[in-house]
This record gives C-alpha cells, sequence and structure tokens, in this order.
C-alpha cells in the first residue's frame, strides 16, 4: 500500500467517524388547525381537527399545548385521534385557557409517519368576538408542542399553523328573555282565531248576561201566551 492511498484512506475514516459526533437530521413535521378560521354563533359548537404531518419522519410521541380567549370560547372535549395507541395527559382548563394532550407509541411496531388528525377540539362559543386558538409551540423546546422522532432526541416540529375564529350574535338566554312578553299575547291570538268566547276575566260577566238574558225572554214568552 502506497503512501498516498493510506493517506486517502486515513482522511476517509477521520471524515466516517466525525459523522458520529454530528445530530441525525430531523424531519419537518407540521402541525396545523383544520379549520383555521369559521363563524360560529354564541352557544354553538365547533370542532378544530389538529392535522399531524410528519413528513417521512418515523415518530413516537406528540405533544400539543393550544391557549385560547377563554371569554370568548370554551373548550368542552377533547377527542383523541388514532395516530397513536396509547393518548394521555388530556387537560382543560377554561380558567385559563389552556389545554393539552399527548400521543405515545408503546411499540416500535406502533410508531407513526403520514398525515392524519392527531386529535379534534370540541369549543362551545360563549360571547361575540375574535378568539385565536394557537400551538403553544418554540422550535426546539421539548417542553411545549412537540413531535419526536424514534431515535433522535431533539424536536422533529418544523411549524404550526394556529387559526382565528369569529363569534357573532348574543347569548340565546337574552333573546329568550327579550321575546317572552311577546309569548303572553299567545292566548287572546289563539282564542281570536278559534272565533270561540274570550278565555279572559271578563267571560264570566259576558255568561251572566247570557243567562240573565235568556230569563227575560222565556218571562216574556210566558206573558205573551196568556195574553
Amino acid at each position: 500500500m502506497t503512501q498516498q492511498t493510506r493517506a486517502i484512506n486515513g482522511l476517509f475514516l477521520i471524515i466516517s467517524s466525525a459523522f458520529l459526533f454530528f445530530p441525525k437530521q430531523t424531519q419537518a413535521a407540521t402541525l396545523v388547525l383544520n379549520p383555521s378560521s369559521q363563524m360560529i354563533s354564541v352557544n354553538g359548537t365547533m370542532d378544530l381537527a389538529v392535522v399531524l404531518n410528519t413528513e417521512g419522519a418515523q415518530t413516537s410521541a406528540t405533544d400539543v399545548i393550544v391557549t385560547y380567549d377563554n371569554s370568548k370560547l370554551n373548550l368542552i372535549d377533547i377527542i383523541p385521534g388514532s395516530l397513536y395507541d396509547q393518548y394521555i395527559g388530556e387537560s382543560i382548563s377554561n380558567t385559563t385557557g389552556r389545554a393539552s394532550i399527548s400521543g405515545i407509541a408503546s411499540s416500535a411496531s406502533s410508531l407513526y409517519s403520514g398525515t392524519g388528525t392527531f386529535a379534534t377540539f370540541r369549543f362551545r362559543a360563549i360571547q361575540s368576538g375574535s378568539s385565536p386558538v394557537s400551538f403553544e409551540y418554540s422550535p426546539g423546546n421539548l417542553n411545549d408542542t412537540n413531535v419526536n422522532e424514534i431515535n433522535v432526541f431533539t424536536d422533529a416540529l418544523n411549524s404550526v399553523q394556529n387559526g382565528t375564529y369569529t363569534v357573532s350574535g348574543s347569548d340565546t338566554s337574552t333573546t329568550t328573555t327579550t321575546t317572552n312578553p311577546t309569548a303572553t299575547t299567545v292566548p287572546s291570538t289563539n282564542s281570536s282565531s278559534k272565533g270561540g268566547m274570550p278565555v279572559s276575566g271578563n267571560s264570566l260577566p259576558a255568561i251572566m248576561v247570557a243567562i240573565v238574558g235568556g230569563f227575560f225572554l222565556w218571562i216574556g214568552s210566558l206573558l205573551g201566551k196568556e195574553t
């Protein structure tokens, strides 16, 4: 073996060994709220799907934390998807406007790769106005929203897409209260449409007048026969 060949082989060995000290390049996974915008009426409900795209990565876990304006929206349920075989850590706090859920692959055979609905967040609108729903996310932070690629100790999540939702109208209880006075006129309207005797406090005098009038007519008919 020549000295030049030894030098080339040595350089190749050094370069190959250097790659062992560099972390593996992670895939650019994404999380998206679908839909990203929507109109909703007060007291109406809305389902937001959290869509995970691993961009080809084999993932062993995903953590999702969202925040929202709790004066406009209340979260009433988190519906786990089926991307992972275990879902844990479901938490809802309408006091702070924050919720979280985690999905975990329990074995190598249940790793997830692809695009699908990680979970669905079901909201109820409570007051008119605009409310953002946002992922709590900082690139590389393992303590917030993140996606874990198997055998890689860094966050594989590259980007998130948040949403903004508009609540319109007013509380239905307020609407019901304002329509109650109108409802009190329904009985008299129904009675007039039936064409019968009024169902009111004046019905008794009307009956008495009819009885007294009939009595005098009967007396009059008797007197007429006697003459």
